[in-house]
């Protein structure tokens, strides 16, 4: 009987232990701590004398239950170590880890971390944007960010504008690894130009308010920083095809290398859309290249990349009441003027039923009889960007960087001069082209008989070409594991050239000066205008700009805060060249005293429009 008992309590004692004895299943990520979204790879995990190795970022662990301090290690990383007490059957632990010293994102980006800066902000990484973005522009992206408000606008391909926290994008300051876009003249952003960031973007952050801007910029709204693919990226090749109603058809082929023998990287991209547009008229021809090559030389890093967007698009700019898209809905919701129709008539508005109704296009009847699509309101733009860049780690503490970069710009946005009268519309609410056409080959002048006919309506572009140079240096030194001083120097220098000019005059052969509802430039004899030909103004805006900037943060424990000081000297000047031409003399300057047919004697001596002074 003993021998019964003492075999039953053995076997209670092992299966006692072995339940006691379970093991908990524990899965998780490396992270690094700059790009929440990019997992570090080859990272060991060390717990007493066990451990494994996340090969892909991701790893998996069996423990019995107990407190535990695990070693988490990997390159360029700094080491950490954490307490975790382990119970359950399973449980899910991710690790953030620092770079060993500050990199080229961290120092030349203004990039926020999570629980470090105290700032709010978020981040769009690469998987969001591939899965929600779908075929809208890239800012739209951003709606689902607190406090941000972004429309397609008129619904003209690349014409997104984006609010933050109530500032228009003048007042938002947008970079692209952490170079400023933003129109040096006038603040805006005009995301058209940077179709296809998309393809190389690893991610996109949005810092609400003053934040712990890496430039002086005009942030007061908050910033919008685009971060490119680079060569801590692992390698990927991808091929895309988009199809989606009104003759949407994008390409897209893209690939990034990671770190190649040598410490090589590449990351290149090149896409293509067109689309007749959801809009009328609204048609869209968008290409798109990008090419970015790395060296890593020790603790130098130099980058070199390039991109360019040229793009082609229809427009929908203009304003219009409710009733112009929608009688119905107007009639029976109108709260303000019963008597809409006629305040619509009164005003030359057409009337429409029809929320992809575009007042802006219009057909014209070719030689062989076929109709041509033509919209008047369109943006056409060029504008490559160029940057070389050099990153060095001096020290375990201190890295700088030195970038410089060209933007040239080329091209403007389309629209109809009226003339002596207002364009002619169809039955269905379209430009009649071909009654603008018709008016324009059937007049001549008299002053003019032998330079054929006369054009009253006929398309114009507003041009807007520049040349931007650059250059930002900024340095990050950790004085000790609480404390960090940057600070930087921004230096640009920017030539905007801006004049409208006739892009076809539908029909007829020149118009003249009065015609084109312009301002007439003094300094040319000759009133007639033709095709390509310069109308209503032509200046030049030059902007050069200085900045500097400062920046201590302190973060220890729970506690983080910042402190940062900023300072910018603008310079603005306006050269014009269709005023009259100031006579400068020795002891004094009369202003705007001469045009082409003017001569006026001081002091004795005659001068005019060629004379030297």
């Amino acid at each position: 009987m003993k021998t019964k008992l003492s075999f039953l309590f053995l076997i209670t004692t092992l299966i006692t232990s072995s339940t006691f004895a379970q093991k908990t299943v524990i899965t998780g990520k490396v992270i690094d701590v700059e790009n929440i979204t990019e997992l570090v790879w080859g990272a060991s995990i060390g717990v007493g004398k066990t451990g494994t190795t996340a090969e892909d970022g991701n790893y998996t662990l069996e423990l019995e239950a107990g407190t535990y301090t695990f070693d988490i290690n990997a390159p360029s990383y700094k080491p950490l170590k954490k307490i975790v007490k382990v119970q359950g059957k399973s449980m899910s632990l991710n690790f953030s880890l620092d770079p060993q010293v500050a990199s080229a994102v961290q120092v030349t980006a203004d990039v926020a971390k999570v629980r470090e800066t105290p700032v709010a902000f978020s981040t769009v990484d690469a998987k969001t944007v591939k899965e929600e973005l779908s075929t809208q522009d890239l800012p739209m992206i951003l709606n689902t960010t607190p406090g941000i408000y972004a429309t397609q606008s008129g619904g003209g391909q690349g014409d997104a504008r984006v609010s933050l926290r109530g500032f228009n994008q003048t007042n938002i300051a947008v970079m692209i690894d952490g170079i400023p876009v933003n129109d040096m003249e006038n603040g805006a952003v005009f995301w058209s130009n940077w179709f296809g960031l998309d393809i190389v973007q690893k991610q996109m952050q949005v810092q609400r308010g003053l934040g712990a801007a890496k430039i002086s910029i005009p942030a007061i709204g908050g910033t919008i920083n685009i971060l490119t693919k680079g060569i801590d990226q692992k390698a990927s090749f991808n091929i895309d095809q988009s199809i989606a109603n009104n003759g949407y058809l994008r390409s897209t082929i893209g690939f990034t290398s990671g770190k190649m023998k040598g410490n090589w990287g590449v990351t290149g991209a090149a896409s293509y859309l067109t689309s007749d547009g959801w809009v009328q008229g609204n048609y869209a021809k968008q290409y798109f290249g990008y090419l970015k090559i790395e060296k890593q030389l020790g603790k130098h890093m130099i980058s070199l990349s390039g991109m360019i967007a040229p793009q082609d698009h229809g427009m929908r700019n203009r304003r219009l009441p409710m009733a112009s898209y929608d009688t119905n809905y107007t009639k029976q919701n109108s709260q303000l003027d019963t008597n809409y129709a006629s305040l619509l008539d009164k005003n030359n508005l057409p009337l429409a039923e029809n929320l992809q109704y575009s007042q802006h296009w219009g057909y014209l009847t070719q030689v062989d009889g076929s109709k041509k699509i033509i919209n008047e309101a369109t943006n056409f733009y060029t504008k490559p960007l160029f940057t070389l860049k050099h990153f060095w780690n001096i020290n375990e503490k201190l890295s700088l960087s030195n970038l410089v970069y060209l933007s040239i710009g080329n091209g403007g946005g389309q629209t109809i001069n009226s003339g002596v009268s207002s364009v002619p519309r169809t039955s269905d609410n379209t430009i009649d082209f071909d009654s603008i056409k018709r008016v324009n080959t059937s007049f001549t002048d008299v002053s003019y008989p032998n330079e054929g006919y006369k054009s009253y309506n006929f398309l114009r572009a507003s041009m807007n070409n520049h040349k931007w140079v650059g250059f930002l240096s900024t340095f990050n030194y950790e004085i000790n594991n609480k404390f960090t001083f940057s600070g930087g120097l921004d230096l640009r220098t920017y030539t905007g050239e801006h004049y409208r000019k006739i892009t076809d005059l539908l029909g007829g052969s020149y118009t003249t000066e009065g015609t084109a509802n312009s301002l007439v430039n003094f300094n040319n004899n000759n009133p007639l205008r033709k095709k390509g030909d310069m109308i209503s103004f032509h200046y030049d805006g030059i902007v050069n700009w200085a900045g500097t900037f400062a920046q201590v943060e302190y973060k220890a424990g729970n506690l983080a805060w910042f402190v940062n000081m900023s300072s910018s000297m603008t310079g603005y000047q306006r050269k014009d060249y269709f005023k009259r031409k100031d006579l400068v003399l020795a002891d004094t300057t009369l202003v705007e005293a001469l045009d082409y047919n003017d001569t006026i004697t001081v002091n004795g001596v005659r001068y005019n429009n060629n004379s030297k002074e």
